[in-house]
């Protein structure tokens, strides 16, 4: 099943960490149908020859969520998943690598019109309804503008503490709208 609306490049950002140290995020698409599966992989990336120790508070490396546009946190990875609650610290050294999936939000649609009724019957003639309209107005809804973080738990999960973290935007395509039968 191909989960993107058409064929796009992945998006990507990355930034500097400290020096020598990079952390990346890659999301398989920029485009996404509603409750298709986005995938994202984080990657850190230790430029230089001492490794870097990553301290965790537990058996949770890292966490995806989905902002909406007002920037609300609408979804999250690790939401009902549970990690072991031993602390560790990983060594790094050259690249590493975590990834996760989570569904695209659904992109609320207007609500089906009903036919509508040309008024009352008037010296008994019957009402005649109108014909439906399809939804939008017969125009395809525009996609919907979200954006992905991804960050290592270190040092716990609070936004302050995300020294490794990374935000990508991408856009979600309502699903496809049925055309409705038109009246004899």
């Amino acid at each position: 099943m191909n989960t993107t609306i058409a064929t796009t490049a992945p998006s990507t950002s990355t930034k500097t960490v400290a020096q020598g140290v990079t952390f990346e995020m890659t999301l398989d698409s920029d485009s996404y149908a509603a409750g298709a599966q986005i995938s994202a992989t984080l990657i850190l990336t230790v430029h230089e020859s001492t490794p870097l120790a990553l301290t965790f508070i537990n058996g949770q490396h890292f966490d995806l969520e989905i902002q909406d546009a007002a920037g609300v946190v609408i979804d999250r990875w690790s939401t009902g998943k549970i990690f072991p609650d031993d602390a560790m610290t990983m060594e790094v050294t050259g690249v590493r690598k975590w990834t996760g999936s989570l569904p695209a939000p659904v992109v609320p649609r207007p609500p089906v019109m009903e036919p509508l009724m040309t008024g009352a019957p008037v010296s008994g003639t019957p009402v005649k309804p109108l014909p439906p309209q399809p939804i939008g107005g017969g125009v395809a809804l525009d996609p919907v503008g979200y954006t992905l973080t991804g960050y290592l738990t270190t040092g716990g999960a609070s936004a302050g503490a995300r020294a490794y973290s990374a935000t990508v935007a991408f856009t979600v395509h309502p699903r496809p709208v049925l055309e409705m039968a038109k009246p004899a």
